[in-house]
């Protein structure tokens, strides 16, 4: 048996295994849930290095070009984008964390009261004659009924699950240490890592192949650094402008709302709705008058985020139809949860990019044209 055959042998055994392998984890995706998070958990100090790394370096590049000298200027960089990092780092957890959990615990604590308030707001609402001709009266009742309920009934879980959360965010905060010091050592080691990855891909393919690697490398990275780094400089944008926005309004719980826009607007599409539902929820039950302006401005926010800023920060880096970023959103929310929400667009967006150039290429090769 020749080597073309071996090799052809070989990658149709490769293809159904990997297609095997696809299948258990559609048919059974709590295995690769559940390995997901095992992976999480052990290399998550890793992860947090890298994750600051990949923001960072941005930053730490644009300062040494704009430095003249040459001897020194990495070590300067580095200390200033490590001082901005961490005073910034040090400003959330001194001010706005402890602010977020006091309202979280505020509103858990408060919330018979809320709940009666917001009751009494609705049953005067209701009563008015419009109303009543339609028929809202009993409609409203019933769901108002079935949420008192559901939320009485939630109390003792979220009081639980918020004490849950401080201490994991003490642990993520171990981590978190542990991560900035690692990062340090990877932005230090830039080039020599990937001279290392360089080596590594050229000793390991072809000539030609490694120039399709590197080149595919190449792409990933700019869709991936242009989505995240540019969804998060769109997300921090918007969720300060929704906490003066808040204020001006007079919504309760302007930061917790704001955090939660912030948030959710993280999320390709889906998230300004996410985001949505919560902020309105807390503005009906802690102070109902102010919820139609919330509204307006949710609306108002997501519509300028949507046509204007989010395109004008992330440029042409996705390049995909509303249904896809959504079928991204879906899929990785579906299998990684809300990390997976975030990720799965430009995951997906890589796919594509390189699916179509397979696609060019092949269609190029038979001298057919499609474009027309």
């Amino acid at each position: 048996m020749d080597k073309q055959k071996i090799r052809r042998y070989f990658t149709i055994g490769v293809i159904v295994l990997l297609l095997l392998v696809v299948a258990r984890f559609i048919f059974e995706p709590e295995i690769l849930k559940s390995g997901w998070h095992t992976f999480i958990r052990v290399f998550s100090f890793l992860i947090w290095a890298i994750a600051i790394a990949y923001f960072l370096n941005p930053i730490m590049m644009w300062l040494e070009h704009l430095f003249k000298f040459k001897k020194g200027k990495r070590a300067l960089s580095m200390v200033i984008v490590y001082i901005l990092f961490l005073g910034m780092a040090a400003f959330f957890g001194a001010v706005v964390v402890p602010i977020v959990v006091s309202n979280v615990n505020r509103l858990i604590q408060n919330a018979p009261v809320y709940i009666q308030r917001a009751d009494d707001w609705l049953r005067e609402l209701l009563s008015t004659p419009w109303m009543k001709e339609i028929g809202a009266p009993d409609v409203v009742y019933g769901w108002l009924d079935d949420l008192n309920t559901y939320i009485m009934g939630n109390l003792d879980d979220w009081a639980f699950a918020t004490a849950k959360g401080a201490v994991g965010f003490g642990r993520g905060f171990m981590q978190f240490i542990f991560g900035t010091v690692l990062s340090v050592y990877i932005l230090r080691d830039r080039e020599r890592m990937l001279r290392g990855m360089r080596r590594l891909n050229y000793a390991v393919f072809k000539p030609t192949r490694a120039e399709r690697v590197a080149r595919g490398a190449e792409r990933v990275n700019y869709i991936f650094k242009r989505f995240i780094l540019g969804k998060t400089f769109d997300s921090i944008i918007i969720g300060i402008v929704s906490y003066g926005a808040l204020l001006i309004i007079g919504a309760p719980l302007a930061l917790l709302q704001a955090v939660i826009i912030l948030v959710t607007n993280m999320i390709p599409t889906l998230g300004p709705i996410i985001g949505a539902v919560p902020c309105l929820l807390i503005t009906l039950l802690v102070d109902p008058a102010k919820a139609l302006w919330v509204l307006i401005y949710l609306i108002v926010i997501q519509q300028v985020d949507g046509l204007y800023l989010g395109p004008k920060i992330l440029g042409g880096a996705l390049k995909m139809s509303p249904f896809y970023i959504i079928a991204g959103v879906l899929i990785g929310g579906g299998f990684f949860g809300i990390l997976g929400m975030f990720l799965g667009v430009p995951v997906l967006a890589a796919i594509k990019a390189f699916l179509d150039e397979y696609v060019d290429k092949r269609l190029e090769e038979r001298g057919i044209d499609l474009s027309k």
